[in-house]
């Protein structure tokens, strides 16, 4: 079983006890625009701890979205298409919100928003071709929020820890672009 069968069958008891919310796969989808925005409100004043929180929520709805569709099987087609693109929207907001906190250098902001732009518009580009890149890379969601959040917690112990983390993030982001790219290159040829 590999890393994303295994995600899938372990969130599914999530996915059972959500469905009885009456929410739809899509709404949780767009529901985390909210502590998306919240955490990037908190990041913007420097409450990183607060961001950090926010962030942790922001990804439990993303986890939400997917595991109401597999327990009640309505995945759909767009929703396919409308979980990605709201995930970039609060990787944006909070992004910002940690620009405009100040802890950060811009540079190393782009880098990270580069990177986490440019491995999903890798991804999604192969998959017009008709192949999965699901789980190809370094860097996916979960290794992105990891060190995002790692970053925001050791704050208090080293000044420069979401620095670090983010412009870990943007390089291995990068890096994991460049992996889709080779695998496209042997599955398309």
């Amino acid at each position: 079983m590999n890393r994303r069968q295994w995600y899938e069958t372990h969130t599914l008891i999530i996915g059972k006890i959500m469905a009885k919310t009456g929410l739809t796969p899509n709404q949780f989808t767009l529901l985390s625009l909210l502590p998306a925005l919240i955490s990037g409100y908190f990041y913007a004043q420097a409450e990183d701890m607060w961001g950090a929180l926010f962030l942790v929520i922001t990804v439990f709805f993303d986890v939400l979205d997917g595991s109401v569709a597999r327990y009640l099987h309505k995945k759909t087609a767009f929703g396919a298409v409308l979980d990605p693109v709201i995930d970039r929207y609060c990787e944006v907001i909070i992004l910002l919100g940690i620009l405009l906190g100040g802890r950060v250098d811009g540079w190393i902001v782009f880098m990270c928003f580069s990177g986490m732009i440019m491995a999903s518009y890798t991804r999604a580009r192969i998959e017009t071709q008709g192949i999965s890149a699901l789980s190809v890379g370094l860097m996916e969601r979960v290794e992105k929020t990891t060190l995002i959040l790692a970053g925001s917690l050791l704050l208090p112990v080293y000044g420069e820890s979401l620095s670090v983390a983010l412009l870990a993030v943007g390089i291995l982001s990068h890096v994991t672009s460049m992996q889709r790219l080779l695998y496209a290159r042997r599955n398309l040829t």
